[in-house]
């Protein structure tokens, strides 16, 4: 088996700044996606919050929506420390996992449990994607010496991590858990 070849360390101190310079307009790009990203998941989940049946699910998508203008803060002070302009560019995996929740939501529309459960699958989806460019982020800001936007994008993923283990798995499991036990009263 051939092992892959070994990324080439710079050596000179030229080199390392060219390297750096490189990844600015990368860091630049993905934060650039990320804040569209928050910007369009949080606009069409706030249009259908209302069409959630089940209270508790309802209450965990009002407190993510505050997370995603949290997150929106977030970006933008972050574009401020490194004078750039707070611009979103279309991210195309969230606009596909956007389309993906849609067809699902319209699939399972006649029935709220079903509905509900693919609502919740596909924002784990969403939470998870966010969470891997949030923490690649993080990890971008340290190396290029960032260190304000690197704490603030932490928090990013902590909250996402909060969302995704505390809210939608726990929600998912007791949707389950009841789905379960209704289908076995149907079978006594």
């Amino acid at each position: 088996m051939k092992t892959p070849a070994q990324p080439s360390t710079p050596h000179s101190a030229g080199e390392r700044t060219a390297s750096m310079d490189a990844l600015k307009p990368y860091f630049l790009d993905i934060l650039r996606q990320m804040y569209w990203a928050e910007n369009e998941i949080g606009r069409r989940f706030t249009k259908i919050k209302d069409d959630v049946g089940c209270a508790q699910l309802k209450e965990s998508f009002a407190n993510h929506c505050t997370v995603h203008i949290r997150h929106q803060k977030r970006l933008k002070k972050i574009f401020d420390l490194l004078n750039e302009e707070a611009s979103g560019s279309k991210n195309k995996v969230v606009q596909e996992l956007l389309a993906e929740t849609q067809q699902h939501l319209t699939q399972l529309a006649a029935n709220i449990i079903n509905w509900e459960t693919a609502l919740i699958l596909t924002s784990q989806k969403l939470t998870h994607y966010k969470i891997a460019n949030y923490s690649g982020l993080t990890h971008l800001a340290l190396t290029l010496k960032y260190y304000p936007a690197a704490t603030l994008l932490a928090f990013c993923v902590q909250d996402e991590e909060d969302y995704s283990t505390g809210d939608l798995t726990k929600l998912l499991g007791q949707m389950l858990v009841s789905y379960a036990a209704d289908y076995n009263q149907r079978l006594e």
